[in-house]
């Protein structure tokens, strides 16, 4: 099956929506990424719910916005929207703790990561990430 826009390469002439102030704004405008087509037309929204409506009815060919936002949108409102196999941005996110906190938090978080590891509900794409201060996997 050959769908459009399949890669960052394939939103030449296409028109994007992106929320204001947000990391996707900045690496459209910026121009400094060179996967993307300088003939991207972008749209920057305040309202993050407006982009979905703009690409719901037509108004926009695509959205820039975090994964799990969309994935989150689509189940919330039973829509379908296709998303790049390309990333726009791979990003990593830390957890730190206080190295004097006597709370436990990070064990009782490593328990609750490792048990949706093994549910399937978190996957993890390269090594496994470290809190901050301790260097234990999580």
């Amino acid at each position: 099956m050959n769908l459009p826009q399949q890669i960052l390469s394939d939103l030449a002439g296409k028109t994007i929506a992106v929320q204001s102030t947000g990391k996707p704004e900045e690496i459209f405008l910026s121009g400094s990424d060179p996967r993307i087509p300088q003939t991207v037309e972008v749209l920057s929204i305040e309202n993050r719910s407006v982009q979905y409506a703009m690409l719901a009815c037509g108004y926009v060919d695509g959205i820039a916005a975090h994964e799990t936002g969309i994935l989150q949108y689509r189940k919330d409102n039973s829509v379908e929207f296709r998303i790049l196999e390309e990333p726009l941005l791979v990003t990593g996110l830390g957890i730190a703790f206080a190295k004097n906190d006597t709370r436990g938090l990070d064990s009782q978080l490593n328990a609750v990561l490792a048990q949706m590891r093994a549910d399937g509900h978190w996957r993890v794409k390269t090594e496994p990430p470290r809190i901050k201060g301790y260097g234990q996997p999580i």
